[in-house]
């Protein structure tokens, strides 16, 4: 009978915009040489085996990397330790949760590896002995396991080339501060979402009437300890239309429930996506209108006056919506200071102010919280602002107070708009006013 074995030469389709990070990786990290170079294709060596990488514009890349998981190929090396390292460190990987004890990577172009020492004994995996549990690989390898991307549909009658250029006309569905353009492939753009947030994107896939795919290139959201979460992510428009009737798959991938901010930006994409942009489909106008809580009350005082007692927190937050008196501790008057409020076993909450501007605005941001008299969420304050603005006009102030995140479907509204209204209508009008909150 014929004998075969595996070959040293190898291919690979990949997609076009991963070639750097493909030579990046696989020359600078792994140590591999390119030996020959064209238009389409790469021709590398790595040891004894020669890979050509063929560069192709691939229509759909999620299915695409969801096909290179489903296989891997080995590489060896004398120092399993210093290269695990050294793969981990260059952050061109992703790497994979297989239940084994080796590394197991998906590199860029979407092919998956597993790094084994050249003196290894791999018996088992020849055949000898039962090797790792397949129901926990196959939940690693698609990702399935508290991996899953957040994700979200609409439909809409629209012409599906019309629905890409709305999508791309950002500041009519999102609302947030915009800079930069967004209407072609490799246009760069920034988001801001107030205080020192940005976010900067690429338009990294175009296809007109079906696809649409914005990369993360950099943030910053001071808002949480992982400053850089959605860095690398990528928010993904698919369309297909069917009988006149557009529908829009949504995917920010890299968003994920084990991460940070998930939670909070579940809320705003839900909102963002199958509400705002769902309504300019139909109607050519977002719904951008925050329904978070705002109070207005003003005062014959002087905004230098108004924006001092504000800051004295302690002196007008004073108990909670039964009289139990407020715990405080902290700091409430410069930028990053941090300060925690506490109404016994009821109410938590810790605060970081995120913006400054002296006789102007505060801006306080919710880092942890917890609301023990409800029954579901407890720590649906967490990720909102408390945001005071400032006007003068004819010897008055004006303050705009909003409660950014404090919508209608919180299980907790109801109650926190009538303590609110306690708290900033009476305490905190009655502490500028005479000096006393009560």
């Amino acid at each position: 009978m014929a004998k075969i074995i595996f070959g040293n030469h190898s291919s690979v389709i990949v997609p076009r915009q991963d070639r750097d990070n493909i030579r990046k990786f696989y020359c600078d990290v792994l140590g591999g040489s390119i030996t020959k170079a064209d238009e389409e294709r790469d021709f590398l060596r790595l040891g004894e085996n020669f890979y050509v990488f063929l560069y192709g514009d691939v229509a759909d890349e999620s299915e695409f990397a969801r096909t290179a998981r489903s296989v891997w190929l080995e590489i060896k090396s004398d120092n399993v330790e210093e290269m695990n390292r050294k793969i981990l460190e260059s952050g061109l990987v992703r790497k994979l949760d297989i239940p084994d004890p080796h590394l197991y990577f998906q590199a860029p172009g979407g092919q998956c590896w597993r790094l084994v020492g050249i003196n290894k004994d791999l018996s088992f995996y020849e055949g000898s002995g039962a090797g790792p549990n397949v129901k926990k690989v196959k939940e690693a390898v698609s990702g399935t396991k508290n991996k899953k991307d957040f994700n979200c549909s609409i439909s809409a009658k629209i012409n599906p080339n019309k629905a890409i250029k709305r999508i791309s006309d950002i500041t009519g569905w999102w609302g947030i501060t915009f800079s930069g353009s967004s209407e072609k492939q490799n246009d760069k753009f920034m988001v801001k979402m107030g205080g020192d947030s940005f976010f900067n994107f690429t338009v990294a896939e175009l296809i007109p009437g079906k696809r649409v795919v914005w990369l993360v290139t950099d943030c910053n959201m001071p808002w949480y300890s992982d400053n850089k979460e959605w860095t690398n992510t990528k928010l993904i428009f698919d369309l297909s239309e069917n009988e006149g009737i557009t529908t829009l798959n949504f995917t920010h991938e890299g968003l994920t429930p084990d991460v940070e901010c998930y939670k909070d930006c579940e809320t705003g994409w839900t909102h963002w996506i199958t509400k705002s942009l769902s309504s300019f489909f139909i109607t050519g106008k977002g719904e951008i209108k925050d329904q978070s809580y705002t109070a207005t009350i003003e005062f014959a005082k002087s905004p230098e006056d108004v924006f001092k007692h504000i800051n004295d927190v302690s002196k007008w937050w004073t108990r909670d919506a039964n009289g139990q008196q407020t715990e405080f501790e902290g700091k409430s008057t410069k930028l990053n200071d941090e300060f925690v409020l506490r109404h016994g076993e009821t109410h938590y909450s810790k605060h970081k102010l995120l913006e400054v501007i002296p006789d102007k605005k505060i801006v306080w941001f919710v880092t942890d919280s917890k609301l023990n008299w409800i029954e579901k969420d407890k720590h649906e304050w967490t990720g909102t602002k408390m945001i005071f603005g400032l006007t003068s006009q004819g010897g008055k102030t004006a303050l705009n107070f909003t409660h950014q995140g404090l919508i209608p479907e919180k299980e907790c509204y109801n109650h926190c708009v009538q303590f609110w209204d306690m708290v900033i209508k009476e305490w905190l009008f009655n502490f500028i006013t005479n000096g006393n909150a009560n």
